[in-house]
């Protein structure tokens, strides 16, 4: 499914672990394909810049959202290159549910799709970093220690849903380990970006 050029890559036969694995890094190819600008138009076209980040979501507006990407990039795709924006949407969306169920009591928030989106998706990493954070800042553009916790929370169900929380699952003491105690305090954009935080970082890329 992740486009090739002349048309798209035939998926091959294996153990359920491969199969699975070659789902996930079509997954990745896929998602990276897509910009975080691209992530922001669509969250905005889709009303979810008007609710608040803990409102729950239905699967079938994450659907819309997803699938609205997928046709957006199909259409910028060169004519060498195609997807199937349909079967790619389903992938992302199952992906994604998988990660909500993969935490007991979890649930589809409007925090969880921004958190993921943004997390998956490719574009530069200062802007990523710099949407993350108006997402968990206040009006005066100040960090907001719960809003980056629960912003760690929802984006780390990814790699726990694909088998890694052992090594980059979420903690209750991950936020503050991201900043040191001055930056903390009063963490504003250029903190959140500047090299002494850069362990957050990691987050974005794994």
């Amino acid at each position: 499914m992740v486009m090739e050029e002349g048309g798209q890559r035939d998926r091959g036969r294996g153990t359920p672990a491969t199969v699975e694995a070659e789902r996930r890094q079509i997954l990745v190819e896929l998602v990276h394909l897509i910009d975080i600008y691209n992530v922001i138009e669509a969250v905005r076209d889709a009303g979810l810049n008007a609710v608040e980040l803990n409102a729950g979501i239905s699967v079938t507006r994450l659907e819309n959202l997803v699938s609205a990407l997928f046709n957006q990039l199909s259409k910028r795709l060169p004519t060498t290159h195609t997807i199937d924006p349909r079967e790619s949407a389903a992938l992302l969306v199952d992906f994604l549910l998988a990660a909500i169920d993969s935490e007991p009591d979890s649930r589809l928030t409007v925090l969880s799709v921004k958190a993921m989106l943004a997390t998956l998706c490719g574009g530069k990493l200062v802007d990523k970093l710099r949407y993350v954070f108006s997402q968990v800042s206040n009006s005066s553009g100040v960090l907001v220690q719960s809003k980056f916790d629960g912003f760690l929370r929802e984006a780390l169900k990814l790699p726990t849903a694909a088998h890694e929380g052992p090594s980059f699952g979420y903690t209750h003491t991950l936020a503050r380990s991201c900043f040191p105690q001055q930056v903390r305090s009063h963490a504003s954009t250029t903190s959140f970006i500047s090299p002494v935080s850069y362990m957050f970082i990691s987050v974005i890329l794994e």
